[in-house]
C-alpha cells in the first residue's frame, strides 16, 4: 500500500468517525425537548452526517469516495454488493435510497431551509450500516497490510468500541 492510499484511508477514517458520531448526536438532539437550541443542534448534526456521508458514498467524483481506494486483489475488497448486503436492499432500492440522501444534501443543505427538511429525512439505519461496514473494511485492510509486514498503525477502535464511546458521551 502506498502513501496516497494510506492518506486516503486516514481521511476516510476521520470522515467515517465524524459521520457516525453526527448520526448518534442527531438522534439525541431530535429526541430532546423541542427548544430552538435542540432543534438547531439536531439539524446541524444531521447536516454533517449527510454532507460527510455523501463525500464517502454519494458521488464517485468525490476525492474521498470509497471507490477511490484501489487495492490489490489480495486485500479485502469493498464493493456495491457489500453495500447491498449490509442494507438488505435490492439494487433499485439502493439507488432510490442513495438518490434520496443526495437529494437532501443538494436541495436542503445547499440552502439550509430547516422548515423544508421536516418530513423529508429518510431512515438513517441503512446509511449507518454502510458507514460501519466500510469502517470495518478499512480495519481489515490495515490488518492485512500489517500481516504482510507493512506495519501500519491502526489508530481507530473497532466499531462497537466507537459506538460504546459515543453512547457514553451522550449519557446525559
Amino acid at each position: 500500500m502506498d502513501d496516497e492510499q494510506l492518506t486516503l484511508i486516514g481521511i476516510q477514517q476521520i470522515i467515517l468517525d465524524e459521520s457516525i458520531r453526527a448520526l448518534y448526536y442527531s438522534r439525541k438532539y431530535h429526541g430532546l425537548e423541542r427548544t430552538d437550541f435542540n432543534k438547531f443542534s439536531g439539524a446541524c448534526f444531521t447536516k454533517v452526517l449527510i454532507v460527510q456521508w455523501c463525500q464517502l458514498f454519494g458521488n464517485r467524483a468525490e476525492d474521498i469516495h470509497w471507490s477511490k481506494l484501489e487495492l490489490a486483489n489480495e486485500y479485502p475488497q469493498f464493493d456495491r454488493q457489500t453495500i447491498l448486503d449490509v442494507t438488505e436492499y435490492s439494487f433499485p432500492e439502493w439507488e432510490e435510497y442513495h438518490g434520496n440522501i443526495k437529494g437532501i444534501r443538494d436541495k436542503f443543505f445547499a440552502h439550509f431551509d430547516l422548515d423544508q427538511l421536516r418530513g423529508n429525512v429518510p431512515d438513517f439505519e441503512p446509511a449507518l450500516s454502510v458507514l460501519l461496514a466500510y469502517r470495518h473494511h478499512l480495519i481489515e485492510v490495515i490488518e492485512h497490510a500489517n500481516e504482510q509486514g507493512q506495519l501500519i498503525n491502526r489508530n481507530f477502535d473497532d466499531n462497537q468500541v466507537l459506538i460504546g464511546n459515543i453512547e457514553e458521551e451522550l449519557d446525559w
